[in-house]
């Protein structure tokens, strides 16, 4: 017996069309949405949410909320990082979309360099980091609507900070 299986990525059209067309090419069936921002329920991550509750077998990996996210780039971005930069890194700046470069490869150079490699968010105003950073470390609600590719959810926010992985 064979066992198969696909992957269906939903993302917003903001997406280039040559991502859209390497990833059909890989074999995905891929589901274009409208940039939305987290709040509409047209969101791709909410969209992708429903479509995998709808099918048998169907896994939502929850990108924005799953500690994996984090975890994965602390144990391969953080060290590849290290390794290249000869561990002579004094910064390490990235935009986010889930967080989990910065949360997790951050969380790694700032442990290994006993904390002498400064971690610098990116992120444009309407993110809601952006607006964590901005209002001195509250949650709070967001002014204005982004639909910056990915923007970290206030969900996810929480769930770094208990993981103590957000310096600022």
């Amino acid at each position: 017996m064979s066992t198969s299986a696909s992957w269906v990525p939903m993302f917003s059209f903001l997406q280039s069309q040559e991502k859209i067309d390497l990833l059909r090419m890989l074999g995905a069936e891929v589901y274009p949405v409208p940039a939305v921002a987290y709040e509409d329920p047209r969101n791709y991550n909410h969209q992708a949410k429903e479509f995998a509750e709808g099918l048998p077998n169907a896994v939502w990996t929850d990108q924005f909320d799953n500690v994996a996210n984090a975890r994965a780039h602390y144990e391969t971005t953080g060290p590849e990082i290290w390794e290249q930069t000869r561990g002579t890194l004094d910064a390490f700046t990235c935009a986010t979309g889930t967080g989990g470069t910065l949360a997790g490869a951050g969380k790694f150079l700032k442990e290994k360099s006993g904390g002498r490699t400064q971690v610098w968010l990116a992120d444009p105003p309407g993110s809601v980091l952006h607006s964590y950073v901005d209002s001195g470390g509250k949650l709070k609600e967001r002014s204005g609507g982004s639909i910056t590719e990915g923007c970290a959810l206030s969900s996810s926010l929480e769930l770094r900070a208990r993981l103590n992985c957000l310096e600022f």
